[in-house]
């Protein structure tokens, strides 16, 4: 029975990959965008809402506020909200019966629901109008806003008074207007960009549009995140609050690291297949906290200082560059575990070599290339309350964290792996340690080969 645990620790440990939950329904980094087509007999009217997660409405915050007394007023979202609109009015491409309809702004409104870290996200809506010269008619509508943003983009149409003879898209939101995405079509969300209708004369009105805000999707915020939101953001520096804070930060960090993630993999691998120590184990694990760590600090400030970075355009090219590395690190996994067993005795003396600390240095650095999105908020939150000191001493309390649970997971995985290769010479817990090396190299190996390929499908 022990020896079966061993191997389910070593198994489990070897395969648990994934990435990390995140506070936007759709992520951090997103900009959704939703229009509802209106068409009555003589007027189209677009419903628009742009839902922006935390991330960019961060950036936006200098462009709200104008004055840079760190506050938004009631001026400010205005003012905001309206130049916005009519931003959005220009971009619009509508036509109606092959020619161009020009739309105007008819209301604009900001709102910030809370997000997470103490960040807020940023709803906009614009009710646009324009004059249709007849009632029968054919109308194309295209929306090319935040093109080079990923993010949920849905279309809808209705007739009000008049009766959609054909429509390229549905009448019903199945996200209502963007504030409840359904939870299947997260990892692949709608990306519905341009409507053609036709429309003939004659039919019910259209019901009232309920665009209820109360109800809007509540942000996957855990307890200890929103433990820490409330912390940060009602509390003035002190030390008693210092300390439960970093608490708090420290628990964080520690849940990521028992979250999946291909730096727990690569350790656990390493650890399995080239029959690493503890010592070794605890190299990679510090070196994967410290990776993170400096990458969510350099992104983060990067975020405070400029408008123009598109985080969610780095993501995948450091995805794809961890997965590039990370195939040559399982080459190089199979590689020695074949040559081992090629030349391999009962005793198992010609295992492959041991990797020197440039090398272990390197598998950590992978391990961590790719910073968490949940941390970054965190920084960004504290950066908005202007504590950019303090935010880092929480992003290193978080990387603490995970420096300390990577090295416990390290731990475990050196005693299970001694335990089984004390088994027995006969019987399947010998024949599992002997397939374990080879399997944790392929582990690597297509683990690599996914990141890496999910990364040029995001780029």
């Amino acid at each position: 029975m022990k020896r079966f645990v061993a191997v389910a620790a070593i198994a489990g440990a070897i395969l648990m990959v994934g990435g990390p939950a995140q506070a936007h329904p759709l992520g951090n980094f997103t900009i959704n965008t939703y229009d509802g087509l209106r068409v009555s007999p003589r007027m189209l009217i677009v419903d628009h809402v742009i839902d922006m997660a935390e991330i960019p409405t961060f950036q936006q915050r200098s462009a709200i506020d104008t004055n840079h007394d760190g506050a938004i007023s009631g001026a400010e979202s205005t003012a905001y909200a309206a130049a916005g609109c009519a931003s959005v009015a220009r971009d619009l491409a509508v036509t109606a019966d092959g020619r161009a309809l020009t739309l105007t702004v008819e209301q604009s409104q900001v709102s910030f629901p809370p997000g997470a870290g103490g960040l807020p996200t940023m709803r906009v809506t614009c009710s646009l109008e324009g004059i249709l010269s007849s009632s029968r008619h054919r109308l194309s509508f295209a929306d090319p806003t935040f093109s080079d943003h990923i993010g949920w983009h849905e279309i809808t149409a209705i007739g009000d008074r008049t009766t959609l003879a054909h429509a390229s898209v549905p009448s019903h939101s199945i996200s209502a207007r963007l504030t409840r995405y359904p939870q299947d079509l997260l990892r692949s969300p709608l990306d519905v960009r341009s409507a053609d209708l036709s429309v003939v004369p004659g039919g019910a009105p259209a019901p009232a549009d309920g665009s209820p805000e109360a109800g809007r999707q509540a942000r996957g915020v855990d307890a200890l995140t929103r433990a820490f939101t409330t912390l940060v953001a009602s509390h003035r520096a002190s030390i008693p609050f210092a300390v439960v804070a970093v608490g708090i930060a420290i628990v964080l960090g520690a849940m990521h690291a028992l979250a999946p993630g291909h730096g727990k993999t690569v350790m656990a691998a390493y650890v399995v297949g080239r029959r690493g120590s503890f010592r070794q184990a605890a190299i990679i694990a510090w070196t994967v906290t410290l990776t993170h760590t400096a990458g969510v600090v350099l992104i983060g400030i990067t975020l405070t200082l400029s408008r123009a970075l598109a985080p969610e355009r780095i993501y995948p090219w450091l995805g794809f560059a961890s997965g590039l590395l990370l195939i040559g690190i399982g080459v190089s996994m199979v590689r020695a575990r074949l040559r081992a067993r090629t030349h391999a005795t009962h005793d198992h003396d010609h295992d492959s070599e041991p990797v020197g600390t440039r090398g272990l240095l390197a598998i950590g650095f992978v391990g961590g290339l790719v910073p968490s999105p949940s941390a970054l908020v965190v920084l960004l939150g504290a950066i908005a309350l202007g504590r950019l000191w303090f935010g880092i001493v929480l992003i290193a309390a978080y990387g603490a964290g995970m420096g300390a649970t990577l090295a416990g997971a390290g731990l475990l995985l050196v005693k299970a792996r001694a335990r089984l290769e004390r088994a027995q010479a006969r019987g399947w817990a010998h024949r599992t340690a002997t397939l374990i090396p080879i399997l944790a190299a392929c582990v690597v190996l297509l683990l690599g080969i996914a990141t890496a390929a999910r990364g040029i499908a995001q780029i």
